[in-house]
């Protein structure tokens, strides 16, 4: 009797698989002979093993990356300050005015001095132009002469020579002695102008060192001037360097949070008048242990959780403080976050997801999960491209997909989109990469 019971119970079983197998309907009657399913044609994946990461998670607070106090160089009476804790302030607002009157006085002395040294250093220059002509007119008057005596040394040297052979030729009764004295004039006029070409030189070359030493001098003072002008827009760029800190302005978009003093008061340089946060560029200031710090650095991107808001955003870590806390033996990270609605405000609690390595998963898209009730499955094609269910055991989601924890092997080519499939239809794959 038991082993009837045994059989019905195993028959059961068989019955219950084979309707399952079947996507819970009725099985279908055997194709006649000569006949074959049609095909279908689906997306197929190749499964292949995936790294994902693993992460521990630490707290942290919400700071503003950007904080100024605002001051002055200037010592005077404060004409304008209207800003009050709290109010929003625009980058390059005029927040604080200073009175300025007599450092614009003293700037406007020393703009009237630059133009009386440019004025004299204009006609020092001019001077200095003439001087320059006057040397090399000098210069070409010489140079004209030289040519000049060049030509008339060597009519001299032509001359003497003449002379010499018609004094011969006259004293051998070959020329008369007209002619001989004749050429005895020509070469005295040759004479004459050589040595005046040589006085001409001479004065030039005086004429050249009398302009030379006028160039110097007036040289002397284009440079003295030039020094004057230098000289006088030094004192003027002092004073209009000075004039731009009448009026302190907002370095950023931000928020006042503390206002120092008041209208009516006097300042003193360097004395602090307002503070300014830049509520918008905040981050997370977060404590980490030792034995994780080995796995940041900065510029690596963390996932950062915001109770408050309830909310999560990618932040980049900005800096790691080289300095551990000795009582916690934890380091301080700084996390900058985007905060373009200014929602994210400084005093906050977050929560920062820190990469702890990576384990490799075999993972399927959620869709290529078939699901019969508390069980799962997918369909594997064989080598001739026909669907098999394979029972699987999954386990977390994860980027990469649901992870598969048995039931499937690497390479194996899983159909997606399988609901409704049934065990042994042939398919007409379409690759896809996932």
């Amino acid at each position: 009797m038991r082993w009837f019971v045994y059989a019905l119970a195993g028959l059961a079983l068989v019955a219950g698989t084979w309707w399952w197998l079947a996507g819970g309907e009725s099985p279908p009657a055997p194709p006649s002979a000569g006949s074959e399913a049609p095909a279908r044609s689906m997306k197929v994946f190749t499964a292949q093993p995936a790294e994902i990461a693993e992460n521990l998670q630490f707290s942290g607070t919400v700071a503003t990356v950007r904080r100024a106090v605002l001051t002055t160089r200037l010592s005077g009476l404060i004409t304008f300050l209207r800003v009050e804790e709290g109010d929003r302030v625009q980058a390059g607002e005029v927040l604080v005015r200073v009175d300025a009157r007599d450092l614009s006085a003293q700037l406007s002395q020393a703009r009237a001095g630059t133009q009386t040294a440019s004025a004299a250093s204009r006609q020092a220059q001019a001077a200095l132009h003439t001087a320059n002509a006057a040397v090399a007119e000098a210069h070409a008057r010489i140079r004209g002469l030289e040519a000049e005596q060049l030509e008339a040394r060597s009519r001299l040297a032509l001359a003497e020579t003449e002379a010499r052979r018609h004094q011969y030729l006259f004293e051998e009764g070959a020329i008369a002695k007209q002619r001989a004295e004749q050429t005895q004039t020509e070469l005295e006029v040759a004479r004459a102008r050589v040595q005046g070409l040589q006085a001409a030189h001479r004065q030039a070359q005086a004429s050249l060192s009398r302009a030379q030493a006028n160039l110097g001098e007036i040289q002397a003072a284009v440079d003295s001037s030039l020094a004057a002008v230098g000289q006088a827009q030094a004192g003027e760029e002092v004073a209009e360097s000075q004039l731009p800190y009448s009026e302190v302005r907002a370095p950023f978009t931000g928020v006042v949070t503390r206002k120092l003093t008041w209208q009516g008061e006097m300042t003193v340089p360097g004395g602090p008048l307002l503070e300014v946060e830049d509520v918008r560029a905040v981050r997370l200031e977060a404590s980490v242990p030792e034995e994780q710090l080995k796995s940041l650095q900065t510029g690596q991107n963390l996932q950062v959780h915001l109770d408050a808001l309830d909310r999560q955003i990618q932040g980049r870590i900005d800096q790691i403080v080289p300095s551990a806390d000795p009582a916690s033996r934890t380091f301080m990270i700084k996390i900058s976050l985007q905060n373009p609605d200014s929602r994210i405000l400084p005093g906050m609690y977050g929560r920062v997801m820190v990469p702890q390595g990576t384990r490799s998963v075999l993972a399927v898209p959620a869709d290529a999960l078939v699901r019969r009730g508390q069980l799962e499955g997918v369909f594997v094609l064989d080598d001739q491209d026909v669907a098999h269910l394979r029972l699987v055991k999954t386990g977390a989601v994860t980027p990469a997909g649901v992870e598969v924890l048995t039931g499937l092997d690497a390479g194996a080519r899983v159909v997606r989109q399988a609901s409704g499939l049934i065990d042994g239809t042939r398919i007409l794959p379409e690759e896809t990469a996932r």
